[in-house]
């Protein structure tokens, strides 16, 4: 068996090229305008997710399939493609309540759904974060004006 790599050019050479890439870019527009409309019926539903699908016990991991999210997310449609995609893309922009289960993520679009405790904590170390972020800004921003303050009174300074 031998393999050739193609290499297809950055420009298309005729007409024929030139159409077939106009029909390919019309349909993933068209993709994308299906999964944005589903996407936006997740979001108006606003179902929380997490709240549905997390363990009963806060210390227990518990896992999710995507069809299964799909349907509770959402009563468009929940098995088209589109929303199929529109899910997954809700859940993979929540990794702090869903991680893809990397064995088997690909072939059975299965996520595990982290125990309560554990995003509790997650919630925490957040907002430590942010709040030692903002304390930090604030006192770089006092130390730079400190600085400014006493270069000004320096430079008035002329008894050297």
């Amino acid at each position: 068996m031998v393999l050739r790599l193609v290499l297809v050019p950055a420009q298309p050479f005729n007409r024929v090229e030139t159409n077939a890439r106009v029909a390919i870019l019309k349909h993933l527009r068209e993709a994308e305008k299906d999964i944005n409309k589903a996407f936006l019926v997740i979001g108006r539903k606003n179902t929380g997710l997490y709240f549905q699908v997390k363990a009963k016990n806060p210390d227990e991991w518990a896992a999710v399939s995507l069809s299964d999210a799909a349907k509770l997310v959402t009563d468009y449609r929940p098995e088209s493609w589109p929303t199929l995609f529109a899910t997954h893309k809700h859940i993979m922009g929540r990794p702090m309540e869903f991680v893809p289960q990397l064995q088997t993520q690909r072939l059975a679009l299965t996520y595990d759904v982290r125990p309560e405790n554990h995003v509790v904590a997650l919630q925490r170390v957040v907002e430590m974060v942010r709040e030692g972020v903002w304390s930090w800004m604030h006192l770089s921003r006092r130390s730079r004006s400190h600085g400014m303050s006493r270069r000004a009174e320096s430079s008035q300074d002329t008894s050297l």
